[in-house]
C-alpha cells in the first residue's frame, strides 16, 4: 500500500482546525471522528477505540466532579444542553477529541510508557487554555471555592485532575490495544494547530492563558521533533 493513503486522518484532523477557526465547531468534531474512522482502516484499528475510551472516562470523570467536587475540584455547569449526570454535552466529546489527538502527536515522537505520560501532559496543556475561556468567556460552569491555590482564577487541582483524568485514558487504551499508533512526526501538527488556533481565535480576555499553552506546548514538542534519527515508519493498519 501507499504511504499517502495514511496521511488522510492527518488531513482530516487539519481540515478540523480550519473549522474551529471559523467557530464550526460540529464540524471539528465530524472531521475527528471521520479522521479516527478513516485511522481505525488504514493506520491504527484502535483509533475509534481511543475517542471512546477518552469519551467514557472523561464523561465518567466530570460526572463524579460535579457531584463529589473530585479529581478536579468543586465545580458546577451553567449550560442547558446536558447528559445524564449534569455534564455539558461537548465535554466528554473534547475528552475523546483531545485524547486521540495528543496519543497520535505524543506517539510519533516517543514510545510508551513515556509517551503515554507525555500525551497527559499535552492533555493538560489544552486545558490551561480551555477552561478560563469556558469559565470567563463561555460561562459553561463556575468554580464553587477555587481556593488560594489558582491562576486566572482555575484551581490548580483542576490541572491535576485533568493529567490523572488523561493518563488513566490513555492507559485504558493502551491496555486494551497492547500497542500505540507509529506515525512519522508530522502527526505533532494537528496538536500544535490546536494551540494556534486557540491564539488566533481567543477574546482578549483569555490571550494569555492561550499564549501559555501555546508556549509550553511548543516546548515540550519541538526540541523532540528536532531530535535526528527518531523518524517512525508508517505501520499500516497495525494490530
Amino acid at each position: 500500500m501507499s504511504r499517502y493513503p495514511t496521511y488522510i486522518p492527518l488531513a482530516l484532523l487539519l481540515a478540523a482546525q480550519v473549522a474551529k477557526l471559523f467557530h464550526s465547531f460540529l464540524m471539528y468534531f465530524v472531521l475527528v471522528l471521520f479522521s479516527a474512522l478513516t485511522s481505525t482502516v488504514i493506520l491504527w484499528r484502535h483509533s475509534v477505540t481511543t475517542i471512546v475510551i477518552g469519551f467514557s472516562i472523561g464523561y465518567l470523570a466530570e460526572v463524579i466532579g460535579t457531584n463529589c467536587g473530585i479529581p478536579f475540584g468543586e465545580y458546577k455547569y451553567l449550560t442547558q444542553l446536558n447528559l445524564p449526570g449534569g455534564v455539558w454535552a461537548f465535554v466528554p466529546m473534547a475528552w475523546g477529541a483531545f485524547i486521540y489527538i495528543t496519543l497520535l502527536a505524543s506517539s510519533s515522537l516517543l514510545r510508551p510508557p513515556v509517551s503515554l505520560l507525555h500525551a497527559a501532559l499535552l492533555m493538560t496543556i489544552l486545558d490551561v487554555y480551555i477552561d478560563p475561556l469556558m469559565v470567563h468567556v463561555i460561562k459553561a460552569w463556575k468554580w464553587i471555592s477555587p481556593g488560594p491555590l489558582q491562576v486566572w482564577g482555575i484551581p490548580l487541582t483542576n490541572f491535576a485532575g485533568w493529567f490523572l483524568v488523561s493518563l488513566t485514558s490513555l492507559y485504558a487504551t493502551y491496555f486494551i490495544s497492547h500497542n500505540l499508533p507509529r506515525v512519522p512526526k508530522l502527526y505533532t501538527t494537528p496538536y500544535l494547530a490546536e494551540l494556534v488556533t486557540y491564539l488566533l481565535t481567543s477574546p482578549k480576555e483569555t490571550l494569555i492563558p492561550a499564549a501559555t499553552s501555546l508556549t509550553l506546548g511548543f516546548l515540550f514538542i519541538v526540541p523532540l521533533i528536532l531530535r535526528r534519527g527518531d523518524t517512525k515508519p508508517f505501520k499500516n493498519h497495525a494490530p
